[in-house]
């Protein structure tokens, strides 16, 4: 069974304002409502730059992945973009065999991006 936690806060990416959404625990299927909870209602505001920070989060399969990708979608639609930043091995392999990299690039770090 999953745990999640999400922290908001206010950044700064390349001289601009952003989101930061900052991931921590573990984020499976049985968190799905939370994390739709935390990305969706930072996507619906429409911030230019949502960055999920992802240090913290250990692992992530691949519902937590279609959430992700739902919010980035949402993001795109209104002209903003979803940055994934500073992925744990574990969560940065998923993302590697997932196949997603040209819809939804990963980031070292916001600098990287």
């Amino acid at each position: 069974m999953g745990l999640l936690s999400a922290s908001v806060s206010a950044g700064e990416y390349a001289g601009e304002s952003c989101t930061v959404v900052a991931l921590t625990g573990h984020a499976d299927a049985s968190v799905r409502g939370d994390l739709e909870d935390a990305l969706m209602a930072e996507a619906r505001k429409g911030p230019r730059r949502l960055v999920v920070e992802l240090s913290g989060l250990e692992s992530m399969d691949s519902v937590a992945l279609l959430v992700i990708v739902w919010a980035s979608r949402v993001l795109d639609y209104a002209g903003g973009v979803l940055m994934l930043v500073s992925p744990q091995p574990a969560v940065a392999r998923l993302l590697e065999h997932s196949g997603i990299a040209p819809m939804l690039p990963v980031y070292g770090s916001v600098v990287d991006g």
